[in-house]
């Protein structure tokens, strides 16, 4: 007890937190002294409403600044469609390989959020919408939550740890409701 049920930043940068899969190829790869210079593009099959907000992508640029590899990728925020490349990663295959996990995680999670609150900004018109959402996630990704509501348009968020510069927003606790 005493340590909360998440995986830690070191262990997400060295590789860790993957799919069994990935570790298993890496294995076969390195028995047999092979190591392929690969290029890994991530692409959406489908999107609801035909386009996306991209986001995660500091988190991915996070991920794999120090890895011995190229990434092209589009900006954060971007609007993107089905089968439309965001992200491009070129390397050796062990360098790279374990890490697909992560950045799978990082863009789609964050970008379900932004898309969902472009969407809802989109028919909210000219009325304001704030971010609620953190209430309703796991609280080591607050930050996350509220980052990719802003860049999917809501004018404020709730949760204290929400990046400097976005505006905090909320009205009270239901208990001063009496």
């Amino acid at each position: 007890m005493g340590r909360f049920a998440i995986v830690d930043d070191e262990r997400i940068k060295k590789g860790e937190c993957t799919d069994i899969y990935f570790s298993r190829s890496e294995a076969v790869l390195s028995a047999s002294g092979n190591n392929p210079i690969v290029a890994m593009e991530v692409t959406a099959s489908a999107v609801p409403g035909g386009m996306g907000i991209l986001c995660g992508m500091e988190d991915v640029l996070s991920l794999l600044e120090d890895l011995p590899l190229d990434a092209y990728a589009m900006p954060e925020g971007s609007l993107f469609h089905p089968w439309e490349p965001v992200l491009r990663v070129e390397g050796k295959y062990r360098d790279i390989a374990r890490y697909e996990t992560a950045i799978l995680g990082f863009l789609c999670h964050a970008s379900g959020i932004a898309t969902a609150a472009a969407r809802i900004k989109a028919v909210a018109a000219e009325r304001m919408v704030f971010s609620f959402g953190s209430r309703r996630q796991h609280p080591a990704i607050a930050t996350m939550v509220e980052r990719s509501a802003w860049i999917g348009g809501v004018d404020g968020v709730s949760n204290t740890c929400a990046p400097a510069g976005i505006p905090l927003a909320g009205t009270m606790p239901h208990a001063f409701v009496m």
